[in-house]
């Protein structure tokens, strides 16, 4: 069977893929090359993965997919994309306010150092006595 054979053969359906009617079949199967899989993921900068999820979450998905006139996979790809950008700006926030945080207290503690030696009241700068 010839590439366009195939490509003719198979219906463009995400319920294809669910239903195993592509994929499953060898007949249907045309495996890319090693160098070719790395070029398209290369030029792509996709990293492929397998994730199980529940039936009715992927039914859910494909409504909204639908709704939206993407496929389920894009889909799930903008709902990672959008959670990590927003987890990913929440760290940074959390990391921006300790930051200030820590500002104010070195600022404090550089305003104490400066106080006492404004005022002469320097601490001493004795050794404590050793326990016999």
């Amino acid at each position: 069977m010839t590439n366009a054979e195939i490509k003719a053969s198979i219906p463009a359906t995400d319920g294809a893929w669910d239903s195993q009617q592509l994929g499953a079949d060898e007949n249907y199967v045309v495996k890319a090359s090693g160098d070719q899989e790395a070029v398209i993921d290369s030029a792509l900068d996709l990293q492929p993965v397998s994730i199980r999820l529940q039936k009715d979450m992927v039914e859910k998905l494909k409504t909204i997919a639908g709704h939206n006139g993407i496929s389920y996979q894009p889909l799930i790809r903008q709902v990672l994309t959008r959670f990590v950008e927003a987890e990913l700006k929440l760290m940074l926030r959390s990391t921006y306010i300790e930051l200030e945080e820590a500002k104010k207290q070195l600022a404090a503690v550089k305003k104490m150092i400066a106080d006492k030696n404004t005022t002469g009241d320097t601490p001493s700068k004795e050794r404590p006595k050793k326990a016999a």
